[in-house]
């Protein structure tokens, strides 16, 4: 079971790869991409540098290091996606928003994607 099953309950994740949110020329969050059978997220994970052991354990404590879902894009709203760069894929949703993906396995992301515009 994925870790991430308790953001998408009663959905099929197909894969989840290591990657990164582009928001913009030097800003890229950290995280993991997710395919379901419903939709494509970005779960990003935050970095908590530095510490011992109580660093840590207050971190857990606190909650400040738990995932969250930054990017969630239904198929039934998707409008396109495209390359804008070598190993960008950018999704566009029906509303106008744009959203910049970095998977570290690009070729078997772009090759998920071409089966479902098929």
């Amino acid at each position: 079971m994925s870790k991430f099953q308790d953001f998408f309950p009663g959905e099929n994740i197909l894969s989840e790869e290591q990657g990164f949110y582009v928001k913009g020329i030097l800003n890229a969050k950290t995280g993991t991409i997710v395919m379901t059978d419903k939709r494509v997220a970005f779960v990003e994970q935050k970095m908590v540098p530095g510490g011992g052991l109580l660093v840590r354990a207050a971190v857990e404590v606190s909650g400040v290091k738990r995932p969250k879902l930054k990017v969630d894009v239904p198929f039934e709203e998707m409008d396109s996606w495209e390359h804008p760069k070598k190993h960008d894929i950018r999704i566009k949703n029906k509303a106008g928003e744009q959203f910049t993906l970095r998977p570290v396995k690009y070729d078997v992301w772009d090759a998920k994607l071409k089966e479902l515009k098929k």
